[in-house]
């Protein structure tokens, strides 16, 4: 058992950092910015419009018994309102409310995604009559809002109602991207076509499943051998398939290294679901001469800098979606719990025109296009998405079933990937079962991937697992043991010459952690932070690095004036930085945490959790299974526990006066 921890006092005192994940937001102004632009159907062509990032700030708050209109707020997700893409096309769904309801709108702008929860607050503390939140990642934040304040009306974008005060607005975009897959594949003269999206979620995945589906049918109907490059969907996988994500919506940069590498592969033709991010493959494409179709809004429109690359956009017309939100909040039709879908049929997403493509697409691939769009709607042809788990059938029994075995992305995720392939191959090997290993994109992504049943073993962090077993019923199996020890420390560092002696001091600092979920990175630092009389969202300036070992260099580097990891893991990164012993010094150590797990999704059978639990004790006796497990995690060895071997940790986060559910919002 993990030794009981330190009196949460002690606990707070003694140690100052977390072995996971974060990021501070940006606070919210007082007032929203609001923008003048015209709704889209009136709106002058684009080149003429004005850009949002020109709006005006809100003018001065009347009192409410001086408020003739009523008032309806949007919350963005990261991006910038002015995107060009899926903030920008939801905003002008406001305006258009504005134009044609004579309601007034504003909005807030989300830097990251701590800033959602402060953002919503801050229109419901003004009294607004309605609040639009656009994004899948924005769901927590809006469901605990709205389950708070039941009387206000909400619209979520991308996610399905969750309470009786939420409309859903949803979109069946894995339906214009088949049209937008058939048609690269038939405009493609390498024979190859590449997409990638910003961050492995489902709305993003929704596009990319389609997308080449359609270039599937395509090569079905032509005789063709089209590749997609990118994207690969694997229903056994993690999250529905493999493909490349750029980890973010924000970086035009990564939109380009990630086109010139596709081109470089063959690709002529591209199709970029990240944002504005793709406008760095826009640039790309137009450098080397190259298409590409857009995402969300017609970006012949939206980016006309980059009109000669278009050859088309997957529409999302959310616009419309959110007008119509705003429309039934103040008409008084409004009706939550219940979601709205945008398909082909009612034209709620659709291609957009060929542009200056239009005589450079041959009239038979449009008469096709037509055609495939009218079998989509009639459900004659399949997109694949929803993108089916396994059934029980084609897990099926010993020697045929199939498990995914998932890692957090604590270290570097290259060694991580190779030894868990070599632990994967090793479980096969004494169980029979086909076991494949994946690295997820965060801590979060692991716990949802167990929770939607994409992933059977998950090797999990300590307060990712408790989150887990919260969230989804999954259970731990195995404890990991280090230095002879199942529990470990936390440590805050930082450079020896900063300045900083003391948590105290850490007060406007820049800190870095790895993850929002972890344990050493962030949980236990930001508890820290508070019992030293630090706001950790306001008083501190949080950037997520994706690893420890990132943190470690990120701090030796200067890139930040601190950050947060476990103990010690400054020796990961000494055989690149002999030094960092000596540059990046240890400020303050927790006290006791007990170490990761290996957890099992609550679908998996008793006997076959019972037969990997063994094979994985018996590859930790081997010398292949030592080396490939301290290659992992730096992992000893593996001991057997239970759930209550965390009850210590539980009793301490209570004490503390946080709760799970106050991390989840990350």
């Amino acid at each position: 058992m993990v030794k009981r921890f330190l009196g949460i006092i002690s606990l707070l005192v003694v140690l100052s950092i977390l072995a996971a994940c974060g990021g501070a937001a940006t606070p919210a102004p007082a007032q929203p910015a609001q923008e003048e632009q015209k709704p889209a159907e009136e709106a002058k062509p684009a080149e003429e419009q004005k850009p949002a990032e020109e709006a005006q700030p809100a003018e001065e708050q009347k009192p409410a018994e001086e408020m003739a209109a009523h008032r309806y707020g949007m919350v963005t997700d990261v991006g910038g309102i002015d995107d060009k893409s899926f903030n920008q096309t939801a905003w002008n769904g406001m305006l258009i409310a504005k134009e044609k309801l004579g309601v007034e709108v504003q909005y807030l702008e989300s830097q990251q995604q701590t800033d959602y929860e402060k953002n919503i607050k801050e229109f419901i503390s003004q009294g607004y009559d309605g609040i639009i939140t656009v994004g899948f990642l924005l769901a927590d934040a809006t469901k605990a809002a709205a389950e708070a304040n039941p009387d206000v009306p909400f619209a979520i974008v991308d996610f399905p109602s969750q309470a009786p005060n939420i409309l859903g607005l949803q979109f069946a975009v894995d339906q214009p991207s088949f049209l937008a897959g058939y048609l690269a594949a038939g405009m493609s003269e390498t024979g190859a076509v590449c997409t990638y999206g910003g961050i492995k979620i489902p709305p993003v995945v929704q596009f990319l499943v389609g997308f080449e589906h359609g270039v599937k049918y395509y090569n079905e109907k032509h005789g063709t051998d089209v590749k997609v490059l990118g994207w690969k969907t694997d229903p056994a996988a993690e999250g529905g398939g493999d493909g490349a994500f750029t980890g973010n919506f924000e970086s035009t940069d990564d939109g380009r290294s990630f086109a010139e590498n596709f081109f470089d592969e063959g690709c002529d033709v591209i199709f970029p679901v990240a944002g504005p991010v793709g406008l760095g493959s826009a640039a790309a494409a137009q450098d080397r001469g190259f298409m590409m179709i857009g995402v969300d809004t017609d970006q012949y429109i939206s980016a006309p800098e980059f009109k000669d690359v278009f050859v088309s956009s997957v529409l999302k017309n959310m616009d419309v979606a959110v007008f119509e939100a705003v429309k039934a909040m103040e008409e008084g039709t409004f009706q939550g719990g219940t979601n709205y879908m945008g398909t082909l049929e009612n034209n709620g997403v659709g291609l957009a025109p060929f542009h200056e493509f239009e005589d450079k697409v041959p009239q038979e691939l449009k008469d096709e296009l037509e055609a495939v769009k009218q079998a989509l709607i009639k459900g004659e042809v399949s997109t694949g998405w929803p993108v089916e788990a396994p059934t029980e059938e084609a897990m099926g029994g010993e020697g045929e079933m199939s498990l995914v075995m998932s890692f957090v992305p604590s270290g570097d995720t290259e060694e991580i990937l190779a030894s868990g392939d070599e632990l994967a191959q090793m479980i096969s090997e004494r169980t029979g079962y086909n076991v494949t290993a994946n690295v997820a994109t965060s801590y979060a992504a692991v716990i949802e991937a167990m929770g939607a049943g994409n992933a059977q073993i998950g090797w999990l962090n300590t307060f990712g697992y408790i989150l887990a077993h919260e969230k989804y019923g999954v259970e731990v199996a195995l404890a990991t043991v280090r230095f002879g020890s199942t529990s470990y420390k936390g440590q805050i560092i930082t450079q020896k010459d900063s300045g900083i002696t003391s948590v105290t001091d850490l007060k406007g600092k820049t800190f870095c952690r790895p993850d929002p979920l972890s344990t050493s990175g962030w949980i236990i630092p930001r508890i820290t932070l508070a019992a030293a009389g630090l706001d950790p969202d306001s008083d501190i300036k949080v950037v997520d690095v994706g690893s420890h070992n990132n943190v470690v260099t990120a701090v030796y580097n200067g890139e930040c004036d601190a950050g947060a990891t476990y103990v010690d893991a400054r020796s990961s990164v000494e055989d690149d930085i002999a030094d960092v012993k000596e540059k990046v010094v240890v400020i303050t150590e927790s006290a006791d945490i007990p170490n990761d797990t290996v957890s099992f999704a609550p679908d998996v059978p008793a006997e076959v959790r019972e037969k990997v639990v063994q094979a994985l004790l018996d590859i930790a006796s081997t010398d292949e299974g030592k080396a490939a497990l301290e290659q992992l995690y730096e992992i000893a060895g593996l001991e057997p526990v239970d759930d209550s071997f965390y009850d210590g940790f539980r009793a301490d986060l209570d004490a503390s006066g946080y709760s799970i559910e106050d991390f989840m919002q990350e």
